[in-house]
Formats: structure tokens, C-alpha cells, sequence
């Protein structure tokens, strides 16, 4: 049987997406042992600077 592992940055907060969700790893199943890991999102702004991104890469790596 195939691993499938999802990593997702952020949470639902659709309860209807949330759903969605549980039934098709539920249908996959079938077919593959389904890993989700959510992560926590880091907020930057809308246009960032290189530093930032570096900042933002930075902390994510150490989570």
C-alpha cells in the first residue's frame, strides 16, 4: 500500500471544507495510508522584502 503524506500550511475553518476533506482521505483510504500534517501559517506582509522571506524561511525551519 502507498504512503501519502499532505503537508498544509494553515487550517480550514469552513466546517463544509473541513468535511470535504474527511471524506476524501476517508475514499483514499482505499487506495493509500493518508498522513496529514497542518502547520501553522507565518502572517508577512503583501509585497515582502528579501530579508523578511529569509526571516519568515527561518522560523518555519525551526518549527
Amino acid at each position: 500500500m502507498m504512503n501519502v503524506t499532505v503537508i498544509a500550511v494553515g487550517k480550514l475553518k469552513e466546517g463544509y471544507l473541513r468535511d470535504g476533506c474527511k471524506e476524501y482521505i476517508k475514499r483514499l483510504g482505499a487506495y493509500a495510508k493518508v498522513n496529514v500534517i497542518e502547520i501553522n501559517e507565518e502572517k508577512c506582509s503583501d509585497n515582502p522584502s528579501d530579508s523578511e522571506i529569509k526571516n519568515v524561511i527561518k522560523k518555519r525551519g525551526k518549527g
